[in-house]
């Protein structure tokens, strides 16, 4: 391994390069293997063997490249704000940590996009987005993560009915392949190009190539990603209903209604939980706030925002919904969907917060339906919940069942978070996923994420490759093919 290292170090110098087990420790867990608390033992921790920061993509490269050479794992990472271990080596290895890849390349102001390395993080771009009177996705993680890393896992946000996810903010990537060969996508491959605006071709188009898979089919080292004008005006709504086919009746009509930049479910925790420090705080709030919320943002001009309010109103009459007009914090009544929501401290506080009292976001369900599945796949969670664990369930009254919803696409589908704040148990999780399939609500889900999205899925007895058939055997060979070594990321899309 000596050797291994001094290579290293003649690739991107001794100060960035570190086999310290102090340092190394840091790059073997996340939040969902950090502590049984939290969700632990999905992923055990596994430190990597050395840890490399390369400046560019020609030390990208060169890493991957003599990673290659000696069969030795490479997993990629940015600012590890995921909670899904899909940055732990699981095999050792490298671990490449894109720190010094910081740098926000270009900002096109008359075709609203922007050139990223992969450790600009969300709150970055939106500054200098700013600037120029323009704004980036707004996505439901922290600010402090990245669109790249966001986007290549999919990446949820919050005014995802009109742009789209994060994936779908992607114009073009330059990626680096399991031999080192570096790939540039769409209009990024032609050297004539002026530059990148269309996110398609030629085709047949590769820009998705590295989507899903965490780093699996190749490592990406810059991605252009659409901006978007700033509005003359912006008003967020939180209207609040007690019956679940009501919220997801005026849900289902305006999201087809394709005012709403942003429009979202959620239930009472999400507010509840900001304003407690413990168990008991928690359940006195849950019980205090109704028992869904719907909550949206309307974009525009201030005549465009003030009549889309007046249609808005109607559909919550006549859904038997109550409009708040302010929460109790401004900050809250922002959280949503503001530029700014996601990058004040209230929404880790508040998500740390969860967690540390004790929950776990290990059980649960996350896929991406028709907006017409949404009822009954929430109604199937709760019956599954009810059976697999009546005392539990029973003793957090409202607090066992957390749906979050976000519709995107002009309401064409929506993506669904069912979770269940339960003991660590990693059999509940495929269980419950068994139960919805057997029950045909997520018969189109495909996993939201791709087939290889949660690790535990792939780490079971092949009843994923046996749903998926033909599909996941062929995914399989593409991996062999341009990864014969199996040293990107290996183990974390496939068994």
């Amino acid at each position: 391994m000596e050797s291994i290292k001094g290579a290293l170090e003649r690739i991107v110098g001794p100060e960035w390069v570190s086999d310290d087990p102090v340092i190394l420790l840091a790059y073997g867990r996340d939040i969902t293997s950090l502590s049984t608390a939290i969700g632990g033992g999905f992923i055990p921790q596994r430190m990597p063997e050395f840890v490399v920061l390369p400046e560019n993509t020609e030390q990208v490269s060169k890493i991957i490249r003599l990673a290659n050479n000696h069969k030795i794992p490479i997993v990629p990472g940015t600012t590890a704000a995921n909670v899904s271990s899909t940055s732990i080596p699981t095999q050792g290895g490298i671990r490449i940590d894109f720190k010094r890849m910081n740098k926000v390349l270009e900002i096109d102001e008359v075709d609203m996009r922007a050139k990223i390395q992969p450790c600009v993080t969300y709150a970055m771009l939106q500054s200098e987005a700013h600037k120029r009177g323009l704004q980036t996705f707004i996505t439901a993680a922290p600010f402090t993560g990245t669109p790249v890393g966001n986007s290549i896992f999919c990446g949820i946000g919050r005014n995802q009915n009109q742009i789209g996810m994060a994936f779908q903010q992607i114009i073009c990537v330059e990626m680096v392949l399991a031999d080192g060969t570096v790939v540039r996508t769409g209009p990024n491959s032609d050297f004539l190009a002026k530059g990148a605006y269309f996110w398609h071709g030629p085709g047949p188009d590769l820009t998705y190539f590295p989507m899903y898979v965490h780093g699996g089919f190749g490592v990406v080292t810059e991605m252009d990603w659409k901006l978007h004008r700033f509005p003359e005006e912006r008003q967020t709504m939180h209207i609040f209903f007690q019956n679940l086919g009501e919220v997801v009746g005026a849900h289902n009509e305006l999201a087809r209604s394709e005012l709403p930049k942003g429009l979202a479910i959620a239930p009472a925790p999400y507010y509840g939980q900001r304003y407690a420090d413990n168990w008991e705080a928690i359940e006195r709030c849950v019980r205090a706030w109704p028992k869904y919320v719907l909550a949206l943002n309307l974009e525009g001009t201030k005549r465009q925002v003030a009549y889309e309010k007046t249609v808005v109103e109607k559909v919550i009459k006549k859904y038997n919904g109550r409009l708040l007009d302010k929460l109790p914090s401004e900050a809250q009544e922002r959280y949503l969907f503001t530029e700014d929501g996601a990058t004040r401290g209230d929404y880790c506080a508040g998500t740390t917060c969860a967690w540390a009292v004790g929950a776990t976001r290990q059980t649960g369900y996350f896929a991406i339906v028709g907006i017409s599945e949404i009822q009954e796949i929430t109604e199937l969670y709760v019956e599954w919940s009810q059976k697999v664990d009546p005392e539990y369930t029973k003793g957090r009254g409202r607090w066992w069942l957390p749906i979050y919803i976000y519709t995107f696409n002009w309401g064409h589908c929506a993506y669904v978070e069912l979770m269940n704040f339960s003991k660590p148990n990693p059999t509940k999780l495929q269980d419950f996923q068994e139960h919805v399939v057997r029950g045909g609500a997520a018969a189109r889900a495909c996993l939201n994420r791709g087939a290889y999205s949660l690790p535990l899925m792939v780490r079971d007895d092949g009843r994923i490759g046996s749903r998926m058939g033909v599909y996941y055997e062929k995914l399989r060979e593409i991996k062999e093919i341009v990864d014969p070594n199996n040293i990107l990321n290996p183990g974390m899309m496939l068994p």
